[in-house]
């Protein structure tokens, strides 16, 4: 995925979980952290929607973003969380991901967001 499709998905994912999952292919996997994968599009949606019900926002900014000569997409984020107080916890995170002609179809997310 281009550096221009990464920042817009990022973007999208930042304002909607309806959104951000139409990147998705139907039977995309979907792992965060050290959660145990999501599948399909619909339970990602569902997933997103969940998570995001339990701060007020996030803020995605992409620091660095490679794609390898298998076709992986390598994504390097700083991810400001906004909790329901309107504290924030700012941090790194790491994302690999696989496309097909569908969309996202295995999409990993790396980072440590235990104190969220």
């Amino acid at each position: 995925m281009n550096k221009e499709k990464v920042t817009r998905f990022y973007a999208d994912l930042d304002s909607s979980a309806a959104l951000a999952a139409q990147y998705f292919a139907p039977d995309a996997s979907f792992r965060f952290c050290n959660l145990s994968p999501i599948v399909g599009r619909e339970n990602i949606a569902s997933f997103l929607q969940g998570f995001f019900d339990t701060i007020s926002g996030t803020v995605h900014s992409v620091e660095n973003h490679d794609v390898t000569e298998g076709g992986s997409t390598l994504v390097e984020l700083r991810v400001t969380f906004v909790r329901k107080d309107d504290t924030t916890l700012e941090g790194p995170g790491a994302v690999i991901f696989e496309e097909n002609e569908d969309g996202i179809r295995d999409y990993r997310v790396y980072g440590d967001y235990s104190t969220l």
